[in-house]
């Protein structure tokens, strides 16, 4: 069996606890270093800091408290909690469409479904953020693709003319 443990408190006399539960008091700052302790084979009561494996109980860090973890969110000045979040898409979108002015046009279909999916997502979701840059590279897109598709009905028309 375990040995057991007393403590006392304000003259009064609390137990029996096992060491592990002695120690888990110290931890969390129910026992202080100058409250009594005694156990059997102890002449007399001594504080709780003058026994060797209890002073460490005292030096360990509280426990950390109980905390809802921390989401993607800003605290305005006003208390206001803002829950943002970004829509990467629509950063990507926009950054193939742009490219594809440099690419001759090969990365102009996947920032055009890029585009899509990001108005898709900010739609759902209307906290979220980037919705102009969806919006704008779907723009530049489509006027890429009338831009190509005039110069490509312009050009059949004059082979079909000279014909």
């Amino acid at each position: 069996m375990s040995q057991q443990w007393y403590y006392a408190q304000n003259g009064q006399r609390h137990g029996p606890v096992s060491v592990e539960q002695l120690k888990e008091l110290a931890i969390v700052g129910q026992l202080s270093p100058t409250d009594l302790v005694w156990t059997t084979g102890m002449d007399q009561w001594t504080e709780a800091r003058n026994v060797p494996w209890l002073t460490a109980a005292f030096a360990a860090p509280p426990p950390v408290p109980d905390v809802a973890p921390r989401q993607d969110h800003r605290d305005c000045d006003i208390g206001i909690t803002l829950r943002t979040r970004n829509c990467t898409l629509a950063y990507v979108s926009l950054t193939l469409v742009c490219l594809s002015l440099i690419t001759g046009g090969v990365l102009l279909l996947p920032g055009i479904v890029c585009g899509h999916i990001a108005l898709f997502q900010c739609k759902n979701n209307p906290a979220m953020t980037g919705k102009a840059f969806a919006v704008a590279a779907l723009t530049v897109a489509y006027v890429i693709v009338g831009i190509i598709a005039l110069v490509v009905f312009g050009l059949i028309g004059m082979f079909c003319m000279h014909w």
